[in-house]
């Protein structure tokens, strides 16, 4: 029995090393990489919708995730940080969708069609996505 005890002891103890060693890689591994990461394509519209329908699916589904938003541009505005906010045009003609870019961007015309990488933090009226790059931009 003694020894059923030190292989028992011996066992939890390996299972704590390794739960601890996972927790601090996880810690400290920093913020994704957003420009090299794997990204989950939507329209602009299609994620508002979803949202505006459900927001409890729509978080399991996007919040959190490195999305691709593909949108006409409706305007470009500044936040109060000074950080340039991309306004995607939808469906809806009161609510948006607003990309925080993490770069300065080149200059957007309202109407042109972009694809925007960045990270989907929620929904409150307007869906945002932080820490965006330009994909794709048309009609400049």
């Amino acid at each position: 029995m003694n020894t059923r005890k030190k292989i028992g002891s011996v066992i939890i103890l390996i299972l704590a090393i390794t739960i601890a060693y996972i927790g601090y890689k996880k810690y400290t591994a920093g913020p994704v990489d957003i420009k090299s990461a794997k990204a989950f394509t939507v329209a602009a519209s299609k994620l508002l919708q979803d949202y505006s329908n459900a927001e409890t699916e729509a978080n399991k589904r996007y919040l959190g995730k490195i999305l691709v938003v593909t949108g006409e541009v409706k305007e470009v505005a500044k936040n109060q940080e000074g950080q340039s906010i991309v306004i995607l045009k939808t469906d809806d003609p009161i609510n948006s969708v607003n990309c925080t870019m993490e770069e300065k961007p080149v200059q957007f015309q309202p109407g042109s069609t972009v694809s925007l990488k960045g990270l989907c933090t929620g929904y409150l009226m307007d869906v945002y996505v932080t820490r965006c790059y330009v994909i794709k931009n048309k009609n400049l």
